[in-house]
């Protein structure tokens, strides 16, 4: 998630895993993840969950979610501050 988003050092990213037991007893992870802005203005929230064995295309999912419910935006405002 963190190198699909590229937010840097500066950007208030953050994310929680959990394995869980899915409907057929197989594991599962399950991420949590989110995107502020620094002033706090703006916080963005996605979960999403996947077959245990596929966490990087969880974590690119979870980006992806971010990125197109607004973290786009808020990263480009982080770029162009810290430049």
């Amino acid at each position: 998630m963190l190198a699909a988003l590229q937010g840097g050092c500066t950007a208030p990213i953050g994310a929680h895993a959990a394995l869980i037991e899915g409907p057929s007893g197989a594991p599962r992870l399950e991420l949590l993840g989110m995107l502020a802005d620094p002033n706090g203005t703006q916080l963005l929230r996605a979960s999403h969950e996947a077959s245990a064995d596929e966490p990087e295309l969880l974590g690119r999912t979870l980006a992806a979610t971010l990125l197109s419910s607004g973290g786009d935006e808020v990263l480009d405002r982080i770029r162009s501050e810290a430049s």
